[in-house]
């Protein structure tokens, strides 16, 4: 339960301390290659039935939608939907 309420908390400051229309509010964390690669690694080990993979890509989908409000590109890749 700890787990699911720590994931949820960068999810809610994405969506909840901003008004419609100011993308500028938002800052995103970077990541460097060697992380989001590590990440794409872990998350195509993650046995099938696990559920953080999920959480993660919907997280890197609000970091797209994040971008393209703010008119920028990512800095690496965004792990693809399992």
């Amino acid at each position: 339960m700890r787990s699911s309420t720590l994931l949820a908390i960068p999810l809610l400051w994405l969506t909840g301390c901003v008004t419609a229309g100011d993308c500028n509010a938002l800052a995103l964390a970077r990541y460097d290659r060697a992380l989001e690669q590590r990440l794409a690694d872990e998350l195509d080990a993650a046995p099938p039935a696990a559920l953080w993979p999920r959480i993660v890509t919907d997280y890197a989908g609000l970091r797209d939608q994040v971008r393209a409000c703010q008119g920028t590109t990512g800095q690496g890749t965004t792990p693809a939907a399992r």
